[in-house]
């Protein structure tokens, strides 16, 4: 099994230019001979076949899964640091900058992980974390975003800097969270707001609760933080939300387990290029 997501986008680059600068120059040599009369027929042949052969090389490269220049430096020179164990980034996703990304990590089609607003303090992954298809996840400058282990970011939601996701944590489609600690286990609903801007001390969402679909928690004009649920209720107290639902705290540890999959799956399809 192929322990590493995919090889560095540089070095296919450069390897590619090394090919076609090859095949260039065979096929120059190739014209200048024929032109000259200098060759017979095998050797003709032969350079034919080498050409080929290059070119064949040039667009398996380039179309293979392990060409992946969408992982890449920042303005400040960070490279992402992404683990070889079991953790697999799509080809159509972006990971830039100072980034590190733990073990058995499933980053999905689309996604992108962004920490270049110089100074950058770092976008931090741990283990098992699924970050699913359309994610964003960007840190402003000076800003740093920590999500821990078994955080599953489900597709569309948005996580801008500085935030904390915690263990076990699960954001929803289309969720978005800004400036604000999600607490272990807690479940941002889908579309839900979690918005901690000129939050005295960090905003800060429970261990455990649940942020129901379409509430917007947020600073009022008043300077309180309050939570509108979608049936008309503000809270002024975060520790009033409802508790994730029995029936409900299954399904985050199944997420987990599916994109664990997801990757190794991913991870053994590349052994055939």
């Amino acid at each position: 099994m192929c322990s590493y997501y995919t090889l560095r986008g540089d070095i296919l680059n450069k390897k590619i230019g090394v090919l076609g600068m090859f095949c260039v120059a065979l096929t120059l040599l190739f014209a200048g001979c024929v032109d000259n009369q200098t060759v017979d027929e095998s050797t003709t042949d032969e350079l034919k076949s080498e050409i080929s052969k290059l070119n064949g090389e040039i667009n398996k490269l380039k179309s293979s899964p392990n060409m992946v220049p969408n992982i890449r430096k920042n303005l400040e020179g960070h490279y992402p640091s992404i683990s070889k164990t079991g953790t697999y980034i799509d080809p159509n996703a972006v990971v830039i900058g100072n980034v590190k990304i733990g073990d058995d990590v499933y980053v999905g089609p689309h996604a992108l992980i962004r920490c270049d607003e110089i100074p950058t303090e770092g976008i931090i992954i741990g283990n098992k974390v699924n970050i699913q298809d359309g994610v964003i996840i960007h840190a402003l400058r000076g800003t740093k975003i920590e999500i821990e282990d078994e955080a599953s970011l489900a597709h569309g939601c948005i996580v801008h800097g500085p935030a904390k996701i915690d263990k076990n944590a699960f954001i929803a489609f289309g969720a978005v969270v800004f400036a604000a600690e999600i607490g272990q286990g807690a479940l941002i609903g889908h579309n839900a707001v979690v918005d901690g801007i000129g939050v005295e001390g960090g905003l800060k969402i429970p261990a455990g609760k649940l942020v129901p679909s379409g509430t917007v928690v947020m600073k009022d004009i008043d300077g309180q933080v309050k939570a509108f649920l979608p049936d008309g209720t503000v809270l002024t107290d975060l520790n009033d939300l409802p508790e994730v639902v029995d029936w409900y705290k299954a399904v985050p540890k199944k997420v987990v387990d599916v994109n664990i999959e997801l990757a190794e799956g991913y991870l053994n399809m590349q052994d055939l290029y």
